[in-house]
């Protein structure tokens, strides 16, 4: 579903179990290929995982991507994702760091049987999200490669990202719903 499109980005907001690009030549198409097939000329900014839904920000044109290139390296971009969890964070708010990846998280409340976090990723390394709160004692509802507990889907969502628009280098933000699976989480069972 498209979130936004102007002469520089399109914004997108990618489902679960669909990737960002195909991963290789035997593998079904991702979000990028789709796009590309349907007319759109975009560059890749940033990934999410397979399994991960929510915002996915494509660029357009050249300004575009330098300029969201360099506020990835500068990490200015404020992404924002939602997680669930069996575990419960020890405190209300803290930060992982290891293998040279960092990450905010925040506890947010009860949700039935889980816990929702808000995860900030400081880096922008793979599965580091999932990888620090599983080292942190929470690993992600639906991440058995991580410990999780079995589910139907990865129980991690990209709900917001923030930059400096690369035209007009004001901040813009662009939020994709929270997955019915998450209003729901205790009709979660596993796969």
């Amino acid at each position: 579903m498209i979130l936004f499109e102007d002469d520089d980005l399109l914004v997108v907001h990618k489902p679960s179990g669909i990737n960002t690009h195909k991963p290789d030549r035997f593998a079904p198409d991702g979000i990028h290929e789709w796009l590309t097939k349907h007319g759109w000329r975009v560059a890749i900014l940033h990934r999410l995982d397979k399994d991960t839904s929510g915002v996915l920000v494509f660029g357009k044109t050249t300004r575009a991507n330098q300029s969201l290139a360099r506020q990835f390296e500068q990490h200015t971009v404020d992404k924002r994702y939602l997680l669930l969890s069996a575990g419960k964070p020890t405190r209300a708010r803290f930060h992982a760091r290891s293998g040279g990846a960092e990450t905010e998280f925040a506890f947010q409340e009860p949700c039935g049987r889980w816990f929702l976090v808000e995860a900030r990723p400081i880096t922008g390394k793979t599965h580091q999200i999932r990888r620090h709160a599983a080292e942190s004692g929470f690993p992600i509802v639906g991440d058995t490669e991580y410990g999780g507990q079995p589910a139907p889907r990865l129980m991690l969502h990209a709900y917001r990202i923030r930059f400096r628009h690369p035209a007009t280098d004001e901040p813009v933000t662009y939020t994709a719903s929270v997955p019915a699976a998450f209003e729901t989480p205790d009709a979660l069972t596993a796969a």
